[in-house]
C-alpha cells in the first residue's frame, strides 16, 4: 500500500510541475519545445553515465541539465540569428541531439542498466523502494527527494514571480514597454522547463514526459480561460490522472508511466466531447 501511495505521489508531482509550467508555454505556444527538452537531455545523461559509470550519480542530472539549457539556446539561436522559424528550430534541436543520445546508450549502455527501456519509460517504480530515511513517523524513499524539491521550486517561481509571467505571456509587447526583459524572462522560465523535463525524464521517460507538459494545461485551457483557474485544474487534473493511472497500472501489471499518460489523454478527449455534446444541445436548444 505504501509503496502505491509513494509512486502515485511521484506521479503527481511530476505531473504538477509539468502541468503549471506547460500552462505558461501553451500561452506562449511553446508547448512544443517542452517536448525538444525531453528528448535533448538523453546525450547529457549518457555523457554523465560514461563518466560516472553509475546512473545513480548526479553527474547524470547535472549532465542532462546542461544539455537541456544548451538545446534551449540552440533554439532560440537557430530561430534568431538563422531566421529560421521556430517549429523547424525546435524540431532540427531535438531530433538532432536525442539521436545522438539513442546512439550513445545503444554504443555505451550495453551490460549496465542504461537502457532504451529507460529512456522510454523511465523508472517511476523505484520511487517506492528502499533506501529510505525517517520523518514526519514515516520511512520516505530518498529517491521522491529530486521530485519533491523540484515542485516546490516550481511552485516557488510561479508564486513569486505569477504577475511578471503572466504579463509576458499575454501582454509581451506591454512587458517591453514597462522595462521587463522579456528575453531574460523567457530564459529563466525555459530553465525551470529544462530542469523539470531532467526530473520528468528520469521518472516518466522522453517519449512521456511529454504528455505532462501539454495534456494537462490542454485540459485546464479547455475548462477556463483565466491563469490562475488554469493552474488551479492542472493541480486537479494531476491528483485524478496520477491515482487513476497508478492503479490501472497496478491493476494490469503495466507502465505506470503510460497509463497515466493513457488516463490523461482518454480524460481529454472525454473532456472535449463532452463540452461539444453540451455546444451542440444548448444551440439546438436555442434554435
Amino acid at each position: 500500500m505504501m509503496t502505491f501511495f509513494w509512486i502515485a505521489l511521484g506521479a503527481f508531482l511530476v505531473a504538477s510541475s509539468a502541468g503549471t509550467l506547460g500552462v505558461f508555454l501553451l500561452l506562449r505556444r511553446m508547448s512544443w519545445f517542452a517536448d525538444a527538452l525531453s528528448h535533448a537531455v538523453l546525450p547529457g545523461l549518457v555523457l554523465g553515465f560514461l563518466i560516472a559509470q553509475d546512473r545513480q550519480s548526479p553527474l547524470l542530472f547535472v549532465g542532462a541539465l546542461c544539455m537541456a539549457l544548451l538545446s534551449s539556446f540552440l533554439v532560440q539561436f537557430l530561430h534568431k540569428k538563422m531566421q529560421l522559424h521556430i517549429d523547424a528550430s525546435i524540431g532540427l534541436v531535438y531530433t538532432f541531439l536525442f539521436a545522438l543520445g539513442i546512439l550513445g546508450v545503444s554504443l555505451f549502455g550495453q551490460g549496465s542498466d542504461l537502457d532504451t527501456d529507460c529512456v522510454l519509460f523511465g523508472d517511476i517504480l523505484y520511487l517506492g523502494l528502499p533506501p529510505y530515511f525517517h520523518s514526519l513517523g514515516m520511512n520516505i524513499p530518498v529517491q521522491i527527494l529530486p521530485v519533491l524539491l523540484n515542485a516546490l521550486l516550481v511552485v516557488a517561481f510561479v508564486l513569486c514571480f505569477y504577475h511578471t509571467l503572466a504579463l509576458i505571456c499575454f501582454h509581451d509587447e506591454y512587458a517591453h514597454a514597462k522595462g521587463i526583459k522579456v528575453n531574460v524572462w523567457h530564459f529563466l522560465l525555459m530553465g525551470m522547463v529544462a530542469l523539470t523535463s531532467v526530473v520528468a525524464f528520469e521518472q516518466v521517460g522522453a517519449v512521456l514526459s511529454i504528455g505532462f507538459f501539454i495534456l494537462l494545461p490542454a485540459k485546464a485551457f479547455l475548462l477556463s480561460k483565466r491563469l490562475k483557474t488554469m493552474l488551479l485544474w492542472v493541480i486537479v487534473w494531476a491528483v485524478l490522472d496520477s491515482l487513476l493511472g497508478t492503479a490501472l497500472a497496478f491493476y494490469f501489471n503495466v507502465s505506470v508511466s503510460a497509463a497515466v499518460s493513457a488516463v490523461s489523454g482518454t480524460t481529454l478527449m472525454l473532456l472535449f466531447c463532452g463540452m461539444q455534446w453540451r455546444k451542440f444541445f444548448v444551440d439546438f436548444k436555442n434554435t
